[in-house]
């Protein structure tokens, strides 16, 4: 081989590493960006608490959620709610669970008091596993933001999502519903449930 071609191909080769590199470390940014951080986890694998609290409070205006048989529950048939206390979400935010395909409810997000009432955005899944909805809370009124039909079973995750206007629902990692909608730009994750079957399992919340 000339010392010509030899200068050639090892230029080449190190045109080809430093491509790589440069494709490997934007990889790495773009997963960086889209990643959620989490910043608070719980399994409910602890006594019974009615309701639950240290980390979780009571929103403002709501019944409270229990701690029964190791699982997240309401304490009531109405709408009750339970945030978490001990961290500081930024605005862009998320939560998830796993849960029963019975239950009504799930995870929240800009979760905020109200006098005599509470607000959020929520996703929930009901009919047996078969709807999913985001929906905002007006001081405890209910608006529907985004209806549409999923498949949940039990065990399965839910997740919702809001980065600036934008909210979103998951189950299972798979996007099911999306809607629009700027009327609260901060506040805490936690859950919310219907009933007073042990029905919510494995939270998460954190940054996105």
């Amino acid at each position: 081989m000339t010392a010509t071609l030899k200068t050639a191909v090892g230029l080449a080769n190190a045109s080809i590493k430093t491509f790589m590199g440069l494709a490997k470390a934007s990889t790495k940014t773009v997963i960086g960006l889209t990643a959620d951080a989490a910043l608070f986890t719980d399994n409910f694998n602890r006594a019974n608490e009615t309701p639950i609290g240290g980390n979780w409070s009571t929103q403002d205006g709501a019944p409270p959620m229990n701690l029964t048989s190791n699982a997240l529950v309401g304490s009531s048939a109405s709408l009750n709610a339970s945030f978490v206390n001990s961290v500081s979400p930024n605005n862009d935010q998320y939560a998830q669970c796993t849960m029963l395909a019975a239950a009504q409810g799930g995870p929240c997000v800009r979760m905020g008091p109200a006098p005599g009432g509470f607000d959020l955005y929520g996703f929930q899944v009901f009919g047996g596993g078969t709807q999913g909805n985001l929906y905002r809370l007006d001081n405890s009124g209910y608006t529907s933001l985004d209806l549409q039909t999923v498949t949940l079973v039990d065990g399965d995750t839910a997740k919702i999502t809001v980065i600036g206007t934008a909210i979103k629902g998951y189950v299972n990692g798979v996007q099911v519903c999306a809607a629009t909608d700027a009327t609260y730009a901060s506040g805490a994750f936690g859950m919310l449930g219907v009933g007073t079957t042990p029905s919510f399992d494995n939270f998460e919340g954190g940054n996105t």
